[in-house]
């Protein structure tokens, strides 16, 4: 028997919708938001968010990052190089049929004496002003959270600038820890 709550209808009539398209969702955690790997057709769409969210690091970094790699090509070739990429995942976040934010992720493994040499690193994530406090990066987190469990993988790991207190605070509510910091220095 199905659900009867409105959550589960609202979730199945998008389920149903991305099917009619091609589109295989890979959760839908939250009631209209919707969390699939990305195509190149939707770069259009998902430009405007690589763009903002370059801006704002090279604007609060400017020492360490390079305002010349924020162009269309970069943005571009980054994106088509995580479609391509057998380890890499792109996946956007949908509100209402928009693309309301993304994920980069990156299967890789690291040396040392890690517990868990083998991680998912969160390359980049990203939600639009628009779509912010409604749930989207914690559904998108949590969908690669999913993949992560999927592949047999124990941890999954990303570098937060130090100003971006609200993705601090949103991964310290979902679990997370910071063990270490990485300094810089330019010499």
């Amino acid at each position: 028997m199905k659900p009867t709550n409105r959550s589960y209808y609202d979730n199945h009539a998008a389920h149903q919708m991305l099917r009619g398209h091609g589109v295989e969702p890979i959760s839908i955690r939250k009631p209209g938001v919707v969390i699939r790997d990305a195509e190149m057709g939707d770069f259009q769409r998902v430009k405007r968010y690589l763009e903002e969210f370059s801006a704002l690091h090279i604007a609060k970094e400017p020492k360490l990052l390079n305002p010349k790699k924020n162009t269309y090509r970069e943005n571009r070739d980054y994106y088509a190089s995580a479609l391509r990429n057998e380890d890499s995942r792109f996946l956007v976040a949908e509100v209402d049929g928009k693309v309301a934010g993304y994920i980069k992720l990156d299967f890789e493994v690291i040396p040392g004496t890690f517990r868990d040499n083998e991680i998912l690193y969160v390359d980049s994530i990203y939600v639009g002003r628009e779509f912010r406090r409604n749930g989207v990066a914690k559904s998108l987190l949590s969908s690669a959270e999913d993949i992560a469990r999927g592949r047999g993988i124990k941890r999954v790991q990303m570098c937060v600038y130090a100003f971006n207190s609200g993705m601090q605070s949103l991964l310290r509510d979902m679990g997370y820890d910071s063990p270490y910091a990485t300094w810089n220095k330019r010499v």
